[in-house]
């Protein structure tokens, strides 16, 4: 992986990506920019998830934001390595994200995707448990952590937030346990799709800013077998393509009983 003054570009599948350098090292400077920010959020609240910054208070919101720093990275880039210092907690303002883990043997890992409102880097870990990338052109607000902790104290509505955060990303580990252990490729990408349709609010349908590959690295399967299941649920029409990027659902309760998530009384969660 090529570091410093080097040319940014994006790295061939399965490699880690050039890193988030800092701004006067960039022979770019468009390529990446920090701009301070200290005003009041302006999150949408209209969709609140469990780990939205929605969920804040509106002093605890503000104080958060009186700290952060927007940040503007391109496609491909790493935002922090796995092993690196914990020194910044995220938000996502525009974009896509994937946390990642790298394998012997070129084996890849994406633990999680974060996409708009979604915060990562938050944990107890003194240094990153996973590599970030960008997955598309992606703004975010960055936090350094001792500022956001010594906040912490001094507004409740924060520390709640991180704590409902960790909860949330530990039921997702936990359902990600039982798709990856227990599910088929059918049922794991029906899951998959229907979750980030949930993430992204109402309506029919959902664009998907991560790649095949990236779907098949989170879910443990092959792009191939990926390929094939989307292909199905195409032929069954219970979704349909605008693009390759965006998804139509046709058959939403259709989908949902391919998840395999129905209760001990066989009864399929409301879609």
């Amino acid at each position: 992986m090529r570091r410093g003054r080097s040319r940014l570009f994006v790295q061939p599948p399965l490699e880690p990506p050039a890193r988030l350098e800092p701004l006067s090292r960039l022979p770019n400077p468009k390529a990446v920019q920090l701009t301070r920010a200290r005003t009041t959020a302006s999150f949408d609240p209209a969709f609140p998830r469990p780990h939205h910054a929605a969920d804040l208070q509106n002093s605890a919101s503000a104080a958060l934001e009186s700290i952060s720093e927007t940040i503007q990275v391109r496609r491909g880039q790493t935002l922090f390595q796995e092993g690196d210092p914990a020194e910044f907690y995220f938000r996502v303002s525009a974009g896509a994200v994937r946390g990642c883990r790298y394998l012997g043997g070129g084996r890849r890992q994406v633990c999680e995707f974060f996409l708009a409102n979604d915060f990562f880097g938050i944990g107890a870990a003194e240094t990153c448990r996973y590599s970030a990338e960008a997955i598309v052109d992606t703004t975010l607000a960055r936090y350094p952590r001792r500022l956001v902790d010594r906040l912490v104290g001094e507004q409740p509505g924060l520390g709640q937030l991180f704590l409902t955060v960790m909860a949330k990303l530990l039921s997702d580990a936990q359902e990600r346990l039982v798709s990856l252990g227990r599910k088929t490729a059918a049922e794991r990408l029906a899951t998959f799709l229907l979750e980030v349709a949930a993430r992204c609010g109402p309506g029919s349908r959902v664009r998907l800013p991560m790649s095949r590959a990236d779907i098949a690295d989170h879910l443990g399967l092959t792009a191939e077998t990926v390929s094939r299941t989307f292909k199905k649920y195409y032929n069954d029409q219970l979704i349909s393509a605008e693009t390759p990027k965006d998804i139509l659902f046709v058959d939403r309760r259709g989908l949902r009983g391919l998840t395999g998530d129905a209760g001990p009384d066989g009864r399929l969660p409301p879609v």
